[in-house]
């Protein structure tokens, strides 16, 4: 093994945009899924959680198939293999004779510590009443539970689909160091590496294909220091290395670098892959996602949450009413489950109890691979990852909470037409007059479109879905059923269909390819 002379150094601050939530495995007092936390009960990003998203993220740029450049199924040395370098492999014995030629890896991660209201990581055991004076950190150490409901095919709640997990809020921002031994031979891999991190196009945590874990790097300080050739870089690395406060100016700001000018290559390697619809659109009359608990008694109330905000006046909680991202996945997932049987001309009444359960939108293999698919009946080996993302959109209470009204509900008696007694309840959903430019778009990003060449029908159900949402066919969010969560596009009445038009071409070379392929001749 060739002498590692060089050491790469960076500090990088990332901001959370949505919720995020890195998972333990197991519930804690009150929830189905805790949260990883550190000694003191504060939020914290694992080390080894970093390392796998940035290893996954930067195998999927350079388009390697699970297992190449790691010394899995790979003819190509490890010494002449940047990813191999990086990240380390784990070889097999090419002789009975000879042993395994693997290799650790040589980048090393810390744990992403969480800052406090004076914008500063914390590390160490803390006093209990600094945590519990500093709201941001108060924050951290009790992050909401949040409640999901899964639907099936017919549109009610799934027996065994009710859950809830602990996310931490929006906003607040971890610190984490990374170093790699290496030679210089290794400067192109890491400096792709700040390349990938600054950018931020991956997610950290579990929830990615619902909303959760997207952040931005809003810091980056880095260097290599040349052991053998320059005293100043050994004196340097001497100091960062005893020092716990790293001086300033020992590392060198490289966020704009990395983030924008040096990054062409992976942009356009991942612009091939990826696909991102923006729909602006705008509700209709009442709507809601509900879930919350309002302070004047409503019975229904939209879902509220907290996100830190960091304005320069210091850092505050900000109140919030949620829209979830799962909430759009699902009625997405099922609508485009319904276009593709009709595409392939799968209907209910043909179909027996267990082919139904196996097409629908639980568990299409082919809707599978766009919104995910759980383990079927405990087969370990039947769940997949989705290749959709979205983003939690947060409205703050203080811009929104005018447009809320109170509508109240009694049931009737058929047989006497008089109300029911206990029957009566209050909701407050939003109103939208037309005038609802603050409503910002929905944003979809399909972060493997491979799966439409392979399934040019899927290209066009989802598209079709989509059209649905933006014309008020879908409704979304809670009351669907009687009225609420109309939706339609954001423009005037005589441009909309050429705004959707616009905004669902990049799924739509897919689509008429699918049209032909049925109808031969057309295009």
């Amino acid at each position: 093994m060739a002498v590692c002379t060089h050491r790469f150094l960076a500090r990088a601050t990332i901001e959370f945009v949505t919720g995020f939530r890195i998972g333990t495995g197991r519930g804690d007092h009150d929830s189905d899924a805790g949260i990883v936390t550190d000694a003191n009960g504060l939020a914290l990003i694992p080390g080894t959680s970093l390392t796998g998203v940035l290893r996954e993220t930067m195998r999927n740029e350079t388009h390697a198939e699970p297992g190449e450049g790691i010394g899995l199924n790979s003819d190509r040395p490890a010494e002449t293999d940047s990813f191999a370098r990086l990240f380390g492999f784990q070889g097999r014995a090419r002789t009975r004779d000879e042993p395994p030629d693997g290799q650790g890896s040589r980048l090393s991660v810390d744990n992403g510590h969480v800052h406090d209201r004076e914008n500063r990581p914390t590390k160490g055991l803390l006093d209990f009443g600094r945590i519990a004076e500093d709201e941001i950190l108060a924050a951290a150490l009790s992050p909401e539970r949040r409640h999901h409901v899964r639907l099936s095919r017919d549109g009610a709640v799934d027996g065994d689909g009710k859950f809830d997990e602990r996310v931490c809020p929006a906003g607040l921002r971890f610190t984490f160091d990374l170093e790699l031994e290496g030679r210089e031979i290794d400067t192109a891999p890491w400096e792709r590496l700040l390349s990938t991190l600054a950018r931020g196009t991956f997610r950290i945590g579990g929830g990615q294909r619902r909303g959760l874990g997207r952040f931005k790097c809003i810091g980056l300080r880095a260097r290599s220091f040349d052991l053998v050739h320059s005293d100043c870089d050994w004196e340097d690395f001497v100091t960062w290395s005893r020092s716990p406060e790293v001086p300033a100016d020992l590392l060198r700001d490289v966020v704009q670098e990395f983030g924008e000018s040096n990054s062409k290559t992976s942009r356009s390697a991942e612009a091939a892959a990826r696909l991102v619809i923006e729909l602006p659109i705008r509700p209709k009359a009442y709507w809601m996602f509900g879930g919350g608990d309002d302070p004047d008694g409503a019975d229904i109330a939209p879902a509220r949450t907290r996100r830190v905000v960091w304005p320069s006046t210091g850092p505050e909680l900000q109140e919030c009413f949620l829209i979830p991202f799962s909430s759009v996945k699902g009625s997405l997932r099922h609508r485009t489950a319904f276009y593709l049987n009709k595409r392939r001309k799968v209907f209910a009444d043909t179909l027996t109890k267990d082919q139904l359960d196996q097409l629908d939108g639980l568990s299409h293999p082919a809707v599978g691979r766009l919104f995910g698919r759980k383990n079927h009946h405990r087969q370990e080996d039947s769940g997949q990852p989705g290749s959709l993302q979205g983003n939690d959109i947060y409205l703050p209470v203080s811009a929104w909470t005018t447009r809320q009204q109170a509508v109240p509900h009694v049931a009737i008696d058929p047989l006497t037409g008089g109300a029911i007694s206990g029957a009566l309840f209050h909701e407050k959903p939003f109103w939208s007059d037309g005038e609802a430019a603050r409503y910002p778009p929905l944003r979809l990003e399909v972060t493997d479109t491979r799966i439409f060449d392979d399934d040019l029908e899927l290209a066009e159900s989802l598209a079709l879905a989509l059209q649905d949402l933006a014309t008020g066919h879908l409704p979304l969010g809670n009351g669907s059923g009687r009225g609420l969560g109309r939706f339609e596009i954001d423009a005037n009445p005589s441009s909309q269909q050429e705004v959707l038009d616009r905004c669902l071409a990049p799924l739509a070379a897919w689509a008429r390819a699918s049209t032909a392929a049925e109808h031969p001749g057309t295009a």
